[in-house]
């Protein structure tokens, strides 16, 4: 998504992060099929090392498009 179209900016754990503000973390768990305690502490900027897998899984599932690798 184009800048001016409000995407969130900065590393995909940060945009992640940015995207998760407001959400139900409980509802999120389950629906993105993310632990809850790891989506608690990821949601703090708690977690050093996040798997990039997991990242992108939530993210997809936040920004409700695939991500573009390139």
């Amino acid at each position: 998504m184009p800048k001016d179209m409000g995407e969130p900016q900065g590393t995909l754990m940060q945009r992640t992060i940015a995207l998760m503000q407001g959400k139900d973390l409980i509802r999120l768990s389950v629906d993105a099929n993310v632990n809850y305690f790891w989506l608690k502490k990821f949601s703090k900027g708690q977690v050093d090392n996040p798997s990039v897998n997991r990242v992108q899984r939530l993210y997809e599932y936040l920004s409700r498009a695939k991500l573009e690798l390139v």
